[in-house]
C-alpha cells in the first residue's frame, strides 16, 4: 500500500493520471474475475477457503495450477474493451468539474 505516484514514475508526468486511473481499473477488473471464478465452481470455493489450501494451490507447479484453475485471466482484452483513456479528463482530476 503505496502513494499510487511512487509505482508510475517511469511514465512521463502528463500521463500518470491516465495510467494510474488504468491500473485501478485493472485491479478492480481483476478483483471481481478472481471472485466470479471461484464463486461459480465449487471445488474453487473449497480449494480457497482456507489458508493452508491457498498455499498449498500457490506452492504448485504451474502447469498444475493451470489445470485447477484453467487458463489465465485475460486482463490486457478486459482493459483493451473495458477502459476508456479517451473519456478521460485531459489534466487530471484538478479538471473535473466540482459542484461548491
Amino acid at each position: 500500500m503505496n502513494p499510487l505516484d511512487s509505482g508510475l514514475t517511469e511514465y512521463p508526468a502528463a500521463d500518470r493520471f491516465a495510467v494510474g486511473l488504468e491500473r485501478a481499473f485493472q485491479a478492480q477488473m481483476l478483483a471481481s474475475q478472481v471472485y466470479l471464478k471461484i464463486l461459480e465452481n465449487p471445488s474453487l470455493i473449497s480449494l480457497f477457503s482456507r489458508d493452508d489450501q491457498v498455499d498449498s494451490f500457490w506452492g504448485m507447479p504451474w502447469a498444475n495450477q493451470v489445470a485447477t484453475w484453467g487458463p489465465p485471466i485475460d486482463l490486457d482484452s478486459i482493459t483493451k474493451t473495458g477502459f476508456r483513456r479517451d473519456l478521460l479528463p485531459l489534466h487530471g482530476i484538478a479538471a473535473i468539474p466540482r459542484n461548491p
